[in-house]
């Protein structure tokens, strides 16, 4: 298996589940050997090395598991659909700009609003699922609901996206300590306008106007 992905060169974390369960065991294993071979050395050295142990389980639990909980449980996307029918409509055409194919709203928005691109907008990364929840673009369409554009890590930069003048209305983000304490910052976040002038018609995607991802 580790043939595998190291000709590929491909490892994405959840390739790495398979090793999940002898890692814990070595890793037991190779804490209690070490807590032995220490404290038969030294009369202090099992319980300073419980003592270190403790104290990474502790800094994991608060850098690691605290902000991927907080962030599971205190959902963007549905915090979107739960407030978003108090700043528009139901039922009302919604603009989306800088949306990733995987990015887009979940169904609490795209069941309950009509959602469309820019004219010549396109969606990125393609997707055939994310394309079926578009509608054809109105021209009546008063609100813009805008993404991240890119996963938030750094060398994924925003798609980009037409010039459309708007007035800020709301925003849902994650809490700086989040956006720090992620180990891989994919979190959604969205942003609604209300539009203040004309949409472009001229707007052309170009794919070759990305920025381009090392990884």
């Amino acid at each position: 298996y580790g043939l595998i992905i190291a000709k590929t060169r491909v490892a994405y974390p959840r390739f790495m589940l398979t090793f999940l369960l002898p890692y814990v065991i070595f890793s037991i294993y190779g804490a209690g050997m070490a807590a032995d071979w220490l404290s038969a050395r030294h009369r202090l050295g099992r319980a300073a090395w419980m003592t270190l142990l403790f104290a990474f389980l502790a800094w994991r639990l608060v850098y690691g598991y605290v902000p991927v909980t907080y962030a599971q449980v205190f959902d963007i996307r549905r915090q979107v659909a739960a407030e978003m029918p108090s700043y528009v409509p139901p039922g009302s055409p919604v603009l989306l700009s800088r949306m990733q194919g995987g990015n887009l709203p979940g169904s609490g928005i795209y069941d309950n609003y009509r959602l469309m691109l820019v004219p010549g907008d396109a969606l990125v990364p393609l997707s055939r699922h994310a394309a079926s929840t578009l509608h054809p673009y109105d021209p009546a369409v008063e609100f813009l609901l805008q993404g991240t554009g890119g996963a938030g890590l750094p060398w994924h930069k925003p798609v980009p996206s037409p010039a459309i003048p708007v007035a800020p209305v709301r925003e849902w983000r994650q809490p700086d300590w989040i956006r720090e304490n992620l180990i891989v910052p994919c979190f959604y976040e969205f942003f609604l306008f209300r539009r203040t002038g004309p949409v472009p018609t001229d707007y052309v995607f170009k794919e070759a106007d990305l920025p381009d991802n090392p990884g």
